[in-house]
Parts: structure tokens; C-alpha cells; sequence
């Protein structure tokens, strides 16, 4: 199953079991200005806080394909409780506006991966 069929299947199970409206709102990025490449680039190196545990924006990878768009990765370094997982966490940085992003669990930290493909 690909990335994008399993965050759709995400998405429908939430809403199955919340009720749509706010199941879907919570499993949308909050984003609000960081969007984009550039945005989340202009953050390197700032601390966020995630289910109270801090975590540094160490890398943004973008990704090639072809189309037009953008897709990208983006890293959190940070000593993290083996029970924090893989899921929608709300993460807080410096501005005080929670970022709410679907997190995989690295080695090191998370990961955030984003498609913004057009077309």
C-alpha cells in the first residue's frame, strides 16, 4: 500500500469513528503559514515541543519527481519516550502556533513527509 492510499484509509477510518466533519479537520495538517518548502527551511534549527518533549528541526530533504509541485521531508532530532510513536502529533514552536503533522518515529527523532503535487 503506498503512502497515499494509507493516509486516505487514515483519514475514512477517523472519520468512520469521530464523525466527519471533526475527524476530518483533525486529520488535516494545521499548517497554517508553514506550507511549503521554503517555510519549513526558514525554520531549521528551531525547537519544537511535541507531547512535552523538545525537538530540533535538523534537516529538510526535498525529493525529485518530476511533476510540478513540490515534495519534501522534514527532520526533528530530540530524546523521545519509546511509547511516542508513529501518528498525528501536535508539535509548538517558537511562535506559539501548534503545527498538527502525521509523524513517522525515527531513529533519532521524526519525520514528516510532504506531497504538494499538482496535476
Amino acid at each position: 500500500m503506498n503512502k497515499r492510499l494509507f493516509l486516505k484509509s487514515t483519514a475514512s477510518a477517523l472519520a468512520a469513528a469521530a464523525g466527519a466533519p471533526a475527524a476530518l479537520a483533525a486529520a488535516r495538517p494545521g499548517l497554517g503559514g508553514m506550507a511549503g518548502l521554503a517555510d519549513w527551511q526558514s525554520h531549521l534549527g528551531e525547537v519544537f515541543d511535541v507531547d512535552g518533549h523538545a525537538v530540533r528541526l535538523t534537516s529538510v530533504d526535498t525529493h525529485a519527481c518530476g511533476r510540478p509541485g513540490e515534495q519534501f521531508s522534514v527532520s526533528f532530532q530530540g530524546r523521545l519516550p519509546d511509547d511516542l510513536g508513529d501518528g498525528l502529533r501536535r508539535l509548538t514552536g517558537g511562535s506559539g502556533e501548534p503545527v498538527v503533522l502525521y509523524v513517522a518515529r525515527t531513529a533519532g527523532g521524526l519525520r514528516a513527509d510532504f506531497c504538494r503535487l499538482r496535476g
